[in-house]
């Protein structure tokens, strides 16, 4: 038989699922008064916080359901963004959040200029092939021939390293997310563990 927890041990776990976004402040307060007044509850209320992944959101949800609300409109009454972004994240990871931000700003200006390359080299080509072809048909396509083929020698290692360090960031940002969001359950089991003497 499970140990039924006491008003003030399903008071802290529902608690802590609220503050990891797990039960909004509605939901945290009905199952607080709940626990308090039956037995069953509270040993269901714990079983189910301690349910792995989405069975413990669902199970969650269909013990202490609370309907959306304008400021809430999700249908569980929270965001899910709000636990696996890094918008809630510990300070430890702030500076790797704007690490990771800066590398795609990064990546992103790299793609811009070798595509700006690429573009100035092929216009470049056009007029030179208008200036200097004299009317030379054939002239003419080896100018902008020309031009394109600069172009892309110049801009395609710029295009490719930028896309190399949009990657690295959002690589970088993945797994920032699955350390804040690995670091809150692991605070929130080793905090409800039961000690032992």
């Amino acid at each position: 038989m499970s140990h039924v927890p006491s008003p003030a041990e399903t008071e802290s776990l529902a608690d802590q699922l609220f503050q990891y976004g797990l039960l909004t402040s509605d939901q945290r307060a009905t199952a607080v008064r709940l626990s308090a007044l039956n037995a069953d509850f509270a040993l269901a209320f714990q079983e189910a916080a301690f349910a792995e992944g989405a069975d413990r959101e669902a199970r969650l949800a269909q013990l202490v359901p609370v309907a959306p609300s304008p400021a809430s409109p999700t249908a569980g009454g929270y965001a899910p963004a709000a636990v696996y972004t890094g918008a809630g994240a510990s300070p430890a990871y702030t500076d790797a959040y704007r690490v990771a931000s800066s590398l795609g700003f990064f990546g992103a200006a790299a793609k811009g200029i070798g595509l700006l390359l690429l573009l100035a080299f092929v216009l470049a080509g056009f007029a030179a092939a208008s200036e200097l072809s004299g009317g030379n048909e054939d002239q003419q396509f080896l100018f902008v021939a020309a031009g394109a083929m600069s172009g892309g020698v110049v801009g395609l290692p710029f295009f490719l390293l930028g896309v190399l360090v949009s990657a690295h960031g959002q690589l970088l940002r993945a797994t920032l997310d699955t350390a804040s969001h690995t670091a809150r359950l692991v605070a929130l089991a080793e905090r409800l563990a039961p000690s032992t003497p």
